[in-house]
């Protein structure tokens, strides 16, 4: 007497299985993958921009808040309370 062969189902099966009984919940974790997978090649994008394309000037630290500025000319820069002024001349 020979004894019936069962056989298991692959993990791929009962992937697609689950895939198929719960159709919301896949489209929610598939929308959750792309969104994650499109911040990270974002972010590494961004990365790459600045380090190709470095700022020109230079940065200066003001009560505590890090400033970019490029000097072109002759300034005459003056403050007024928390707010700077500035006038251009020709240079």
């Amino acid at each position: 007497m020979a004894l019936p062969r069962v056989r298991s189902s692959s993990i791929l099966s009962s992937c697609f299985s689950v895939l198929q009984k719960y159709p919301v919940t896949t489209a929610v974790a598939a929308t959750a993958g792309l969104l994650a997978i499109t911040g990270v090649v974002n972010r590494q994008l961004a990365r790459k921009a600045q380090r190709d394309n470095p700022p020109k000037g230079q940065f200066i630290e003001v009560d505590g808040v890090r400033l970019h500025y490029v000097e072109r000319g002759a300034w005459s820069v003056g403050r007024v309370g928390r707010s700077f002024y500035s006038t251009a001349t020709a240079a």
